[in-house]
């Protein structure tokens, strides 16, 4: 405070150089989260082009920034997958696309 540069505390910095090398050994570069990132790229582009062509399944909030507030469709869609977390996006995924089975 009252000072001319944007400074943390040596301990918050050090924690947060300790998370950033984690992420990037465990998250960023790791092998097997690398050899799944095309299939999460396909899973966003089939949920993206699902609630453009289905915007009404969009929780109803989502539903009224676009009939109430004007806000964007694409940019509301995309709002909507970025805050979903994984499991939810995957399950959303699975739900979408994968038939049910026909109790044959």
């Amino acid at each position: 405070m009252d000072r001319p540069d944007i400074r943390m505390p040596e301990a918050i910095e050090k924690a947060m150089l300790g998370l950033r090398s984690y992420m990037f050994e465990n998250v960023y570069t790791n092998p097997i989260a690398k050899g799944q990132e095309k299939k999460a790229q396909n899973m966003l582009e089939v949920l993206y082009h699902h609630f453009m062509k289905n915007f009404h399944e969009l929780p109803e909030e989502y539903v009224r920034l676009v009939t109430e507030r004007g806000e964007m469709m694409e940019s509301v869609v995309c709002d909507y997958i970025a805050g979903m977390t994984d499991h939810f996006a995957v399950a959303l995924f699975q739900k979408i696309v994968v038939p049910k089975s026909w109790g044959i």
